[in-house]
């Protein structure tokens, strides 16, 4: 029998990385340059059912979605005012890195966000950013993309291509403690024609796509390892996040990829009056072409 991602962690509609992100729009609302770095004001949408457990809303923060989706919003921003004669469309972003705040950020009107200029180095072009109080490094490489009809309306890569997609998770089997398999695929709601940053690869899966999916693999390993549903926990905290996805993968949406993620080591230590279990993962899809790697921690109870 294929076990779901919902039969896992609850139904889609209740949590963030399940629907929820599609609900989310993203605004830079101001760019300025002060000496050799650049300056932007970024608001995220607020949404009151961002995330619910047991019939409860959860309150909404800054994720490590939001954070990504500016650091390129940001980045294609620059490119448009500074490097206007590159051509974003065959640009893709290749890897980044993201270290949390120590905090979640709540407020999500006029987010800082500072962008160190970015280095070329051949057809690579990696950057490094400052998102409330979040830090990201990125690699965005330079391939040849497919063109898309500019004789059709256009809208924001960055902004909206995850919204048009669905993700299938299934097949989910747990080994031992530490380790989940999942099946997914991610297919296309409707039939949209992108513009800017990334654009020209719309039929592949982009590492923010992945990121949506191996979150969720992610709680799913976390809250079977501690024997803890969902509904009954009280965080899942993401200390930092690294994604990789080699030049030589070719994962197009519609494809069934198979994917893994592991624990690699788990340490429970006590904060206060709360226990927490902070664990390193990795992920990977079969081919070992992507990989995420993060270490998370969320609180458990302590067993008598």
């Amino acid at each position: 029998m294929s076990i779901t991602i919902d039969e896992v962690l609850g139904k889609a509609e209740n949590r963030y990385f399940g629907s929820k992100y599609k609900s989310i729009s993203h605004k830079i609302t101001r760019f300025w340059k002060e000496g050799n770095d650049y300056f932007l004001k970024g608001t995220v949408s607020s949404l009151q059912n961002w995330s619910i457990k047991k019939s409860v809303a959860q309150k909404q923060h800054l994720s490590s979605v939001d954070c990504l989706v500016f650091s390129c919003l940001a980045f294609e921003e620059y490119m448009e005012k500074v490097e206007p004669s590159v051509n974003v469309e065959n640009l893709k972003l290749t890897s980044f890195k993201v270290e949390m705040g120590k905090a979640p950020l709540e407020n999500l009107i006029d987010i800082d966000i500072h962008l160190i200029s970015p280095q070329k180095n051949d057809d690579t072009l990696s950057l490094e950013i400052m998102v409330g109080n979040m830090k990201v490094r990125g690699t965005f490489q330079k391939f040849l993309g497919t063109k898309r009809d500019k004789n059709k309306e256009v809208e924001s890569y960055w902004k909206n291509h995850i919204k048009h997609l669905t993700n299938k998770i299934e097949n989910i089997e747990f080994k031992e403690n530490s380790t989940v398999t999942a099946q997914i695929s991610v297919m296309k709601e409707t039939i949209s024609n992108y513009s800017g940053l990334q654009s020209g690869f719309e039929n592949e899966m982009s590492l923010l796509s992945f990121l949506i999916i191996f979150a969720q693999l992610a709680e799913s390993i976390a809250y079977h390892h501690d024997c803890i549903l969902r509904e009954d926990s009280e965080n899942f905290w993401v200390r930092s996040l690294y994604a990789e996805i080699s030049p030589q993968f070719s994962g197009k949406i519609g494809d069934i990829l198979h994917l893994e993620t592991n624990i690699k080591k788990a340490n429970i230590i006590k904060v206060g009056d709360k226990t927490w279990n902070a664990m390193q993962m990795i992920g990977y899809d079969s081919n070992h072409l992507v990989t995420f790697k993060g270490k998370t921690a969320h609180i458990i109870k302590e067993k008598n």
